[in-house]
């Protein structure tokens, strides 16, 4: 295993004499001095990474398998958490830089601010969002049947609630 310069490890706090976290942002097993189990080798592990794109691990603790981020281990190796705030935030916004100074603890309204202000998260909205319930040329024909039939027989037509068609025509939505 190679060490990065002035990289420093430490137990990850409920992972005690099996996995430990770098500073520089990396995770591997502790050795195991029993030799029961081969994958407590005390190698750097290899992260996948997740649908959301951040880097993850499948570790074990008492025969149980956990996915756990890597950017969590390490802020809970390495940063204290006073006010026991439940999210790690990546302060330049990239998910695969989990060294201990890009990471911080925050909570969900503080880490939502943060993705807004850095335009980190792009909201799709209206017929662009993966939930959307009708396309564009739907939205159209719905608004041009406007006054014609009724909000409740435009959503049997679309397979949608009444409320939807109005809040369509009025263009609160969409």
């Amino acid at each position: 295993m190679v060490n990065l310069e002035n990289e420093v490890w430490k137990d990850v706090p409920g992972y005690e004499n099996l996995y430990q976290a770098s500073t520089m942002g990396r995770l591997k097993s502790v050795p195991d001095q029993s030799g029961k189990y081969s994958f407590r080798l005390g190698n750097v592990l290899k992260h996948r990474i997740g649908k959301a794109g951040y880097p993850y691990y499948t570790v074990f603790n008492s025969g149980n398998s956990k996915t756990v981020k890597e950017h969590r281990m390490v802020a809970i190796a390495f940063i204290p958490n006073p006010e026991n705030k439940p999210c790690v935030n990546h302060i330049n916004g990239i998910k695969h830089d989990n060294r201990v100074e890009n990471l911080e603890w925050v909570t969900y309204s503080e880490n939502s601010l943060h993705a807004n202000l850095n335009k980190l998260q792009v909201n799709a909205k209206g017929a662009n969002s993966k939930k959307a319930a009708l396309n564009e040329k739907q939205v159209e024909e719905i608004r041009s049947m406007g006054g014609q039939l009724s909000y409740k027989k435009i959503g049997d037509i679309y397979n949608v609630s009444a409320t939807t068609i109005w809040k369509v025509i009025k263009k609160l939505r969409y």
